[in-house]
């Protein structure tokens, strides 16, 4: 799989009838806030293959707290394809 998929990242998915089931968001790249894609490619540009970053993401909601649930992963770069 990808390297996304080797650090456990989920993506987004459609199922069979239609519905979008979105997966984890990418919401902070070492504690630098990311609100799109082109800020995430904006804060990666800073490191190189080999580096480690930590993504604090958004993964699911936490109906008991009544918000939604985030999580950081340690993932670690790899040369563009």
């Amino acid at each position: 799989g990808s390297l996304a998929e080797q650090a456990g990242l989920v993506g987004s998915e459609t199922t069979a009838s239609g519905e979008v089931i979105i997966g984890d968001v990418i919401t902070e790249v070492d504690g630098v806030p990311v609100k799109d894609e082109a800020d995430l490619t904006t804060v990666l540009e800073d490191y190189n293959a080999g580096d480690s970053v930590v993504l604090k993401l958004r993964r699911g909601f936490d109906f008991m707290e009544g918000k939604p649930s985030y999580e950081d992963v340690v993932l670690t770069l790899s040369a563009g394809k």
